[in-house]
């Protein structure tokens, strides 16, 4: 399978994830704590990153490609700076959470971990 497809897949699983969760929360209304609470930040780093770099490819024409390990530190810790300090103490915007943060990270291993052993594992071989 070529690496565009399975950056494509798993962009689409990890959001039809996202949007089936939210379905399932907002409008069906039934609540599941623990999902409710932590699957977003689970998803968060790995589709953004994954969308992102679909964007790149559809609409720049670059190349699909793994981002580095700083892009996704960086992007991590961009997000909980915004979403776990910055929007909870200053815009009284969701709650600040221990367990988010060990989810934004646990999502970005698991960004590295997919390219590394699934979207890019055939282009490593061929080297």
């Amino acid at each position: 399978m070529k690496t565009l497809h399975k950056y494509t897949i798993t962009t689409f699983i990890l959001g039809i994830g996202f949007l089936l969760h939210q379905f399932i929360q907002k409008i069906q209304g039934y609540n599941l704590a623990l999902i409710d609470s932590y699957f977003d930040a689970l998803l968060c780093i790995p589709f953004v990153l994954y969308l992102i770099g679909l964007t790149e490819y559809l609409i720049f024409h670059k190349p699909i490609k793994a981002y580095s390990l700083q892009t996704v530190i960086c992007t991590t810790l961009f997000f909980i700076v915004v979403f776990e300090w910055l929007a909870p103490v200053y815009l009284q915007i969701g709650i600040s959470d221990y367990i988010d943060i060990l989810l934004y990270l646990i999502g970005a291993v698991l960004y590295l971990y997919i390219n590394h052993y699934f979207i890019f594992k055939d282009a490593k071989q061929n080297n």
